[in-house]
């Protein structure tokens, strides 16, 4: 039980230093946790009071209008705006999301902004996720070797309709026209193999026969990489015999 009347003597507490605690490794965890309680308390509420309860936090919202990029970016920031992603309404999400739209690509690969796009790829709508499919479709090898991006792939194959999926898998798994097979590079790769281990995870049957018969046919020479050694021994595990 969350008394009203206290909830908002302390979040009006917040009105005119709102940037200055998001920036503070301190102040950061009170504003997330300002975010998720006042919305958890909104969606609790009866329909004729949850939106009375979720504008008490709407001065935050407000004050992150045409700062959201600078915010995703930062380390204490990006935290922030993966709560409001989580927990606040969608009229709330809405000029938030929009704003991340326009900077999705530079996100992606961001140290700190990957985290944030992650999210949409997990609590955005899903005009949002397509656009982001559609960017990670495009540049998929390449964002995948990356080492922010590569985090953003596994969770776009994770959370992608299946039909996205198994074209995002089928470009790994299969030679492309130039006769490229973009899994010979990536298991050798400190970032990319952990995406290929995803891919292990995700795949049906008939894709995971596909590695399975790469893994077989290039087991010596993968057991001679770090990354091709971990990527060997999920495979014996699933299949419960050496390769």
């Amino acid at each position: 039980y969350v008394d009203l009347r206290r909830l908002d003597g302390l979040v009006a507490e917040f009105h005119a230093d709102v940037m200055r605690c998001v920036h503070d490794q301190n102040g950061n965890h009170v504003i997330q946790k300002v975010i998720e309680v006042v919305s958890r308390v909104a969606r609790a509420s009866s329909p004729e009071d949850m939106l009375n309860v979720s504008s008490r936090i709407q001065f935050i919202l407000d004050t992150f209008r045409g700062h959201v990029k600078e915010l995703a970016t930062h380390p204490y920031g990006c935290r922030v705006i993966q709560r409001v992603l989580e927990h606040c309404s969608n009229t709330q999400k809405s000029p938030v999301l929009e704003e991340l739209r326009h900077c999705c690509r530079e996100l992606i690969q961001d140290q700190y902004g990957n985290y944030v796009i992650q999210h949409v790829m997990q609590h955005g709508w899903e005009t949002d996720k397509a656009i982001l499919v559609d960017e990670i479709k495009r540049h998929l090898l390449l964002y995948s070797s990356h080492k922010f991006a590569s985090n953003v792939v596994e969770k776009t194959l994770q959370y992608s309709s299946k039909r996205d999926r198994d074209e995002m898998i089928g470009a790994l798994i299969h030679r492309d026209e130039a006769g490229v097979l973009p899994l010979e590079s990536m298991v050798r790769d400190p970032y990319a193999n952990y995406v290929v281990q995803r891919v292990i995870e995700l795949a049906d049957d008939q894709q995971r026969a596909v590695i399975i018969r790469f893994a077989r046919e290039n087991a010596t020479a993968m057991r001679r990489y770090t990354y091709g050694k971990h990527i060997i021994g999920k495979m014996e595990k699933m299949v419960g015999e050496r390769l």
